[in-house]
């Protein structure tokens, strides 16, 4: 499985044209969301 900087133009396309598509939405000004860190239990 490949790494794709996906556009506005070529997105659509990705999502269509291949069957399994995992997308990372972020932003540079943003900090990471507390949901993605790791949960620990005792």
């Amino acid at each position: 499985m490949s790494t794709v900087s996906l556009t506005h133009e070529n997105f659509g396309s990705a999502i269509v044209d291949n069957p399994l598509v995992l997308v990372d939405f972020w932003a540079g000004y943003r900090r990471p969301s507390p949901n993605w860190r790791p949960r620990w239990t005792t």
